[in-house]
């Protein structure tokens, strides 16, 4: 594993945290609903192009098989996201068991709209019903695509709505403690400094999100790319990892607080901001990488407005 400068998490991966982490119960509410609601989406466009007739009655048969495609899609991305975090091969797992699911099943289902058609067809008409089957099958792989996408946008919100958590901050979390751990054991292994600076912004409110995530952005920008930045439980709480001693740590956290109140007077915030800064570093004595947030030394700056 590498750690990079700046654990951004992107939906997809917070996703995989998700389904890995969420109970069965809940995985199922948000699978079942996510893949209904696909469903509906890709029969409505299918009805307002006219590519098939059916009935509504088949179409609510159609909705019953999406139901139990939704209980077996969240098992299936469980065992996939666990084969992820296994091989760390995204080019491998992304799909491997579900796409093909998809496109048999959409396959199977526009086949079966397809099947009277081809018992009224004539002679004439059979080369055209082949080429259809062909294009069926293409459709296929199109809209399994399209379904896909889908399933993940809804399941990620749906999963976040009902858990009443923000998985993007719990998975940065993780994703940081994993590479804090790597960083750690090289340090204790070849001597070398090591600080972990963990930094509230105290004076702005979490519901603040834009200007704390601005705050967050310029910081990015100007730490170097051997240092590794993350926030930690809220958007308000950052923790930098660096390879220095816990001297220069704090000299590093002067500088950030310039950076911090640059851009809390060119966004123009009128309350008073205070930072508090923890420091720990890497001793001859330090048993764990946790011990690396017991603070050896811990600044406070106020920012005025």
């Amino acid at each position: 594993m590498v750690i990079k400068k700046h654990l951004k998490i992107s939906r997809d991966d917070a996703l995989r945290y998700i389904i890995l982490e969420t109970t069965v119960f809940k995985g199922i509410i948000a699978s079942v609903l996510s893949s209904l609601v696909a469903c509906f989406a890709i029969f409505y466009l299918i009805y307002i192009t006219q590519f098939f007739d059916f009935a509504l009655e088949e179409f609510f048969v159609v909705m019953g098989i999406f139901f139990v495609v939704g209980i077996a899609v969240f098992f299936i991305k469980r065992e996939e996201y666990r084969l992820y975090e296994k091989t760390s091969s995204e080019v491998f797992t992304h799909g491997l068991f579900t796409y093909p699911l998809y496109i048999l099943l959409f396959t199977g289902i526009f086949l079966y709209f397809l099947v009277p058609q081809w018992a009224e067809a004539s002679v004439e008409t059979e080369h055209q019903m082949l080429a259809s089957v062909v294009t069926v099958f293409l459709v296929s792989i199109l809209f399994s695509y399209l379904f896909n996408g889908i399933w993940r946008l809804l399941a990620f919100f749906i999963l976040k709505l009902i858990s009443g958590q923000d998985w993007v901050l719990l998975a940065e979390r993780d994703f940081f403690i994993s590479g804090l751990a790597m960083r750690f054991e090289e340090a204790k292994r070849y001597g070398t400094s090591l600080s972990l600076v963990n930094l509230t912004i105290n004076g702005i409110s979490n519901r603040n999100k834009q200007l704390l995530q601005s705050i967050y952005r310029k910081m990015v920008d100007s730490l170097r790319e051997i240092d590794a930045i993350s926030h930690y439980e809220s958007w308000s709480n950052i923790v930098i990892l660096a390879p220095i001693t816990g001297k220069a740590a704090e000299g590093m956290v002067n500088r950030l607080v310039r950076v911090i109140r640059d851009e809390i007077h060119t966004k123009n915030y009128k309350e008073t901001v205070t930072v508090e800064s923890r420091i720990g570093s890497v001793k001859i004595d330090t048993e764990t990488e946790f011990d690396l947030f017991n603070a050896e030394s811990t600044l406070k700056h106020e920012i005025q407005v």
